[in-house]
């Protein structure tokens, strides 16, 4: 299990999902995984201060 996948996490405070994922996007986190040939998921998670908790999930394969 995920032996052959790829899983790219990046994680915001107060900002949005949405935010997270275009760092994973604009640093080339996953540049090095692309030849590969493995399925590469790109993550990128936002957590509320406020509410403790995770706000919204922002999940891309590649």
């Amino acid at each position: 299990m995920f032996e052959n996948e790829v899983f790219i996490f990046e994680f915001k405070l107060n900002k949005s999902a949405e935010e997270a994922f275009f760092q994973i996007e604009n640093k080339g986190y996953a540049d090095k995984f692309i030849d590969s040939g493995m399925p590469i998921y790109k993550v990128g998670v936002n957590f509320c201060s406020e509410k403790k908790e995770g706000e919204d999930v922002l999940v891309r394969q590649e």
